[in-house]
């Protein structure tokens, strides 16, 4: 695990102004607390917005930014992992399975979040 955190700091730092720029203000302040912290607690909210909003980003970057996309979202990705194992480490295979499908049912229920950005972009 300590290694995890190690590569996840290293991979997160460098695109921390990317980051800063694409996300809103309350996801990097709380993602930049957490990665200087090394206390990895993404939940699903935050989760789903953060992907919004990198998703928002990358449908209208060019080819490289869409590139510097990807790749701050590895980090990301990581971090809300170790988050996920936090919470479910001690649970039954059934249980952590039924937790994966209220992600994705979490991510469905913020698509109008997603479209909402959509929205501002045209105004």
């Amino acid at each position: 695990m300590r290694e995890l955190k190690e590569k996840l700091r290293n991979e997160y730092f460098p695109r921390e102004k990317l980051l800063k720029r694409i996300l809103s203000d309350y996801a990097y302040s709380s993602l930049i607390s957490m990665f200087e912290h090394d206390n990895y607690s993404i939940d699903i909210l935050m989760w789903t917005q953060v992907v919004y909003q990198l998703l928002f980003s990358y449908r209208n970057g060019s080819p490289k930014t869409r590139k510097d996309i990807v790749e701050a979202l590895k980090p990301l990705y990581f971090a809300r992992s170790v988050t996920f194992d936090y919470e479910t480490w001690r649970y039954s295979p059934k249980y952590v399975e039924e937790a994966i499908l209220a992600q994705a049912k979490a991510f469905a229920s913020q698509k109008s979040y997603y479209l909402g950005l959509r929205a501002n972009e045209k105004k």
